[in-house]
């Protein structure tokens, strides 16, 4: 239920669309409200990327550990993936964007 108040509130604010998917509900591409708590003490921000080893490379380098236990793979190949540490109280996960 307040998924749903957030998700009607972002949308109005930035005068998007929103669609609902089973785990979430999204204002267009840009924003998802999960329905449950999901990772993280506060909950997660994802960033979509379009080569996921380069990324994981790229924060590696910057000191920031992938949790390959959280490592989803989709036709062979790294769908998602989380950081080892939260920020601030939110777990931070890699994606590919579609």
């Amino acid at each position: 239920e307040n998924a749903e108040k957030i998700t009607r509130q972002l949308a109005t604010l930035l005068g998007l669309g929103t669609t609902e998917l089973a785990p979430s509900y999204f204002v267009d591409t840009y924003i998802e409200i999960m329905k449950g708590a999901g990772r993280g003490e506060k909950g997660h921000i994802g960033f979509h990327v379009d080569d996921i080893a380069a990324a994981e490379k790229w924060f590696e380098a910057r000191g920031f550990k992938i949790n390959e236990s959280s490592r989803v793979l989709k036709d062979g190949k790294t769908f998602l993936v989380y950081f080892q540490e939260e920020i601030a109280g939110f777990a931070i996960h890699l994606t590919v964007q579609k």
